[in-house]
């Protein structure tokens, strides 16, 4: 009997992972055909402009229209989850005494990046280049990833907070580089679930609540910072 039930168990998880796998492959079928399509934008800001940096939100914001739903029998199934979102890749390339900036995006999706850019900075020099490449054939190759530790619905120090521009820092600190040297720093952005802003709404309405009682509160939050979320 006992091992019966041990055989039941193991075709159980063998038919759950078979079921993840083909899941996984389904989803990313087309991945490589995708990437290949990619194009790379290079962005040249003129230094005068008058832009706020808060612009840049309502940039990011714009984006979200490229998320993709799918569902089936009259919305009552959410297939979304075997729907890749669209992926755009934000770059800062540094060689020594030059830095410049990229967007890397599907080429069906050029036009509207391109818009949203001029839209937001409307001095910008957009121009289609090859991928930008830091590497040497004898060079040593190092590189680090960040991630939230917590989930990323949680409250951040924004750039409101922040006592000097944060881009200034970090072009700053790449303009140190050596003959020989590159750097790169990229950021990709795809669209968020819809769970993901639920949740978010949950937790600033559970963390308001316990804000108003000193003794319940977790996290010390400005109720601006809320607000803007």
């Amino acid at each position: 009997m006992s091992l019966g039930l041990v055989f039941l168990g193991v075709m159980c998880l063998g038919l759950v992972v078979a079921g993840y796998l083909f899941v996984q492959i389904y989803k990313w079928r087309e991945r490589e055909e995708k990437a290949l399509s990619f194009v790379t934008l290079q962005v040249a800001v003129p230094k005068d402009n008058e832009v706020k940096i808060d612009a840049m939100e309502q940039f990011f914001a714009s984006l979200y229209t490229l998320f993709k739903s799918k569902k089936v029998f009259f919305d009552m199934i959410d297939l979304t989850f075997l729907q890749p979102q669209e992926v755009i890749s934000f770059e800062i390339v540094a060689l020594q005494g030059d830095i410049r900036f990229f967007v890397s995006m599907h080429s069906k999706n050029r036009e509207l990046i391109e818009k949203q850019i001029h839209g937001t900075y409307p001095g910008a020099q957009i121009s289609e280049v090859e991928d930008p490449n830091i590497f040497t054939e004898n060079g040593q190759v190092a590189f680090a990833s960040m991630k939230l530790k917590m989930s990323n619905y949680m409250p951040l120090k924004i750039f409101r907070d922040l006592a000097v521009d944060p881009m200034s820092l970090i072009t700053s600190s790449l303009a140190k580089i050596s003959d020989g040297e590159g750097m790169a720093v990229q950021i990709l952005i795809s669209p968020a679930p819809n769970d993901w802003k639920s949740k978010g709404r949950k937790f600033i309405s559970r963390t308001k609540k316990n804000e108003s009682d000193p003794e319940k509160a977790k996290f010390n939050v400005d109720p601006k910072t809320l607000e803007a979320i």
